[in-house]
């Protein structure tokens, strides 16, 4: 049971997917998850007991899924978007908005704790895997400064990612964004002189950011033109307002 509840992760991604696919009213199937999650959060007793996983590649397959799972979402979510915008399916505004919610929330909760655990991964596939799941909450590189910057400064002025006594999340937003774009970029940099390489070499973590976010963006644009971008944007503005919150919560 301790390893089996962590597919709920999993369930609760295939069932925004399948929402998506099926189109209609299924749409919302996805962010519908939310206040089921928020009651049962309310409603059971804390749980603090130590975990006893026998199988760690059982525990791991939930954690390497998500991403994947992510992708076959936004492929989804980028096909209803272009009948709707080319007409070839009968899509109305309501559904789009419900599509938007779901893909912003699933972009959020459970992508967040996914790439987060990810993050702290030793080998090169899972850090990747984390900066491709982090696009969809707009962060690609985010695990450079979370790694190397808030862990040492965690609660002192210096960390973007601590919140201000009394600050509310639309300002704490921007500081944790550009905290983490700024201390992605420095990082890098520094990085890359202590080899005695140039900042435009390949290896710099930015190309990698600016790389994953051009290719969601582009991608929306030859899809579905202007809107499909207006409807990218508020995907991943939706989980990046929830993703900024989930870390604010938890410092």
């Amino acid at each position: 049971m301790d390893t089996a509840r962590y597919y709920l992760v999993t369930v609760i991604v295939a069932l925004a997917t399948v929402g998506v696919w099926a189109g209609g009213r299924w749409v919302w199937l996805g962010i519908g998850t939310l206040p089921v999650l928020l009651v049962l959060d309310l409603a059971l007793p804390q749980d603090h007991a130590v975990r006893r996983v026998r199988s760690r590649a059982l525990a791991n397959v939930p954690v390497y899924l998500h991403v994947p799972l992510l992708g076959v979402l936004w492929v989804l979510f980028f096909r209803l978007v272009h009948g709707w915008v080319t007409g070839a399916q009968a899509v109305t505004g309501a559904q789009i908005t419900g599509a938007v919610l779901s893909v912003g929330w699933i972009g959020a909760l459970p992508t967040v704790p996914i790439t987060h655990e990810l993050w702290h991964r030793r080998h090169w596939f899972p850090r990747m895997l984390a900066k491709i799941g982090s696009t969809a909450y707009l962060d690609p590189n985010r695990d450079v400064g979370h790694n190397l910057t808030h862990h040492i400064d965690l609660c002192t002025p210096v960390d973007s990612d601590t919140p201000l006594r009394g600050q509310n999340i639309y300002r704490f937003v921007w500081q944790a964004s550009y905290g983490s774009w700024r201390d992605g970029v420095r990082t890098s940099i520094m990085a890359l002189r202590k080899r005695d390489l140039s900042v435009f070499h390949p290896r710099n973590a930015v190309y990698i950011e600016l790389a994953l976010l051009g290719a969601l963006f582009v991608t929306a644009y030859l899809v579905a033109g202007g809107r499909g971008l207006l409807v990218t944007a508020l995907a991943t503005g939706f989980s990046k307002l929830l993703a900024e919150e989930i870390g604010r919560a938890h410092v």
